[in-house]
């Protein structure tokens, strides 16, 4: 039987969209101006450097390594480096969320994160990925990388069976270099990349690794959001910010 969950004491002084992206009213121009603010914040200009950093990693990889299926199991050191980074990535960004939303709580894992599915529900994101069309349609769950957490009831704990097979690979490598064949695979790469993706989407919205970046202008009590190009993820783009185009 599974054990109800039992979340830390929520943080009150915060709101929703002060932990997490809540798209703003785009008639309050407060509200925009501060989720304009978080995305050209240094905390999020680090995190966009370490991302782009391991996705260029991985698309280098591409050369040596041709993202089709029969690659999937290919394993390689290159890839135990991008899976330890893009969970790395993960994990900072869980981290700063869950500490935000919750106050005193004590030690958190892998298991802690993942309920965070019941505030960002990131497992129902669809995407689009034209360099890896192909290979992602003959295996649709390579594009989930939070598929695990299917059918999981969020008014209980997760369980073992929700832990991600690249979280799992994570926690294999960094201990122990024996793993690296079975687990620095192509597959648990694009999977832990695209979930450091997802977080930090979720996090703070689009115009920080894909999206559009839009600046809001008071014009004399009329609001103005004029779009900044900013540097876009190569590989993932989210069906929100195709705007309807992929269904």
């Amino acid at each position: 039987m599974a054990n109800p969950i039992s979340l830390p004491s929520r943080n009150e002084t915060l709101s929703d969209n002060e932990c997490f992206y809540v798209e703003p009213d785009k008639n309050n121009f407060a509200e925009l101006q501060k989720a304009y603010n978080r995305k050209v914040s240094q905390e999020a200009n680090n995190l966009r450097l370490q991302y782009f950093s391991i996705e260029q990693e991985l698309i280098n990889s591409f050369k040596y390594v041709n993202p089709v299926t029969s690659n999937l199991n290919t394993s390689s050191v290159k890839f135990a480096s991008i899976i330890r980074e893009s969970a790395n990535l993960f994990e900072q960004v869980s981290r700063i969320i869950y500490d935000k939303l919750f106050k005193e709580y004590g030690r958190i894992n892998i298991f802690h994160y993942l309920t965070l599915e019941k505030f960002l529900k990131f497992n129902d994101l669809k995407f689009h990925c034209p360099s890896l069309t192909i290979i992602a349609s003959e295996n649709p769950n390579l594009l989930r990388p939070y598929g695990s957490l299917d059918g999981w009831n969020d008014q209980n704990q997760p369980e073992p069976v929700n832990i991600p097979s690249w979280w799992t690979a994570y926690n294999k490598i960094k201990h122990s270099p024996d793993a690296l064949t079975d687990y620095s695979t192509l597959e648990n790469s694009i999977q832990s990349l695209l979930a450091s993706y997802i977080i930090i989407n979720r996090y703070l919205g689009p115009g920080v690794i894909s999206g559009s970046l839009l600046k809001p202008e008071d014009n004399a009590g009329e609001i103005i959001q004029r779009q900044i190009t900013v540097e876009q993820s190569e590989l993932f783009i989210d069906t929100l910010t195709l705007m309807g185009y992929v269904t």
